[in-house]
């Protein structure tokens, strides 16, 4: 079985004080392709960064996020050419919107919610360390749920995720992203530690792919899908909105805490 995982992040990931942070989106039957970002390979032109074979996700996801906008006359002034949760100044009609939207997601069986979510304090040497450690301890942990049960069943993840700003300040207190190359890197060396330790039978089972492109949040519209699910998790402080999550995680998706290995799943 092939899949497809799309994730986004909420929380600086210094997990001091407040909400836990967490790396979520939305899993998808079927290998799919990720988008070139131009900004970090510039060798590739403007008109052919999301290549052919994309285009399609790309389409059905902007299918879905102009849908849900044109169902309500409230949602006229959501903006869904750059869709980023936090920026909407009318946050009691994008609650209304983003609820549409995951249960429009969802609607399709094909679809599930995926929660990476690390445990309340938990900080390992600094924020990006932390991040690299729940997403790849994420990944582990779903590729073993998905591939419970059926001995013979050989599981491939192709995980597309957001780039990431590196939130650990420099001596002129800037923000930088993290390069394109220490990315993928930093996660398979993560993973790869993380599968060596899992028993032959499982390890033989279970593939992982990392794209040598990151995509953009900023331009990806399945990485906004992804954004809104983050946002209704967690970056929203909306009770009804973590509700709702809360129930399809329950009942069609995947919920990992990570390092406690407690699931919850269809």
């Amino acid at each position: 079985m092939d899949y497809t995982l799309y994730l986004d992040e909420s929380g600086d990931f210094n997990e001091v004080t407040g909400l836990p942070s967490i790396i979520a989106g939305y899993l998808v039957n079927g290998l799919e392709y990720a988008m070139i970002d131009n900004s970090l390979n510039p060798k590739y032109e403007k008109e052919d960064k999301f290549g052919d074979k994309a285009k399609k996700s790309e389409q059905n996801a902007y299918s879905l996020l102009k849908s849900t906008k044109d169902s309500d006359l409230r949602f006229k002034n959501i903006e869904i050419g750059a869709f980023h949760a936090k920026e909407e100044d009318d946050k009691k009609t994008l609650y209304s919107y983003i609820d549409k939207l995951i249960t429009s997601l969802v609607a399709d069986s094909k679809n599930k919610i995926v929660v990476f979510e690390n445990e309340k304090n938990r900080r390992i040497i600094s924020a990006d360390i932390t991040y690299l450690n729940v997403m790849a301890e994420g990944i582990i942990k779903l590729l073993e749920k998905l591939a419970e049960g059926d001995n013979d069943k050989k599981i491939k993840l192709k995980v597309i995720f957001a780039k990431r700003l590196n939130t650990e300040k420099s001596s002129d207190h800037s923000v930088f992203i993290i390069k394109n190359d220490e990315y993928k890197q930093r996660i398979q060396e993560k993973l790869n530690l993380m599968m060596h330790n899992l028993p032959d039978l499982k390890r033989r089972k279970i593939e992982v792919e990392i794209p040598d492109f990151l995509s953009s949040a900023r331009e990806s519209k399945r990485l906004m899908i992804a954004d809104a699910i983050c946002f209704a998790y967690r970056g929203g402080r909306c009770k009804e909105l973590q509700e709702l999550v809360t129930r399809l995680l329950a009942t069609q998706g995947y919920h990992c805490l990570v390092n406690k290995q407690e699931w919850q799943e269809d």
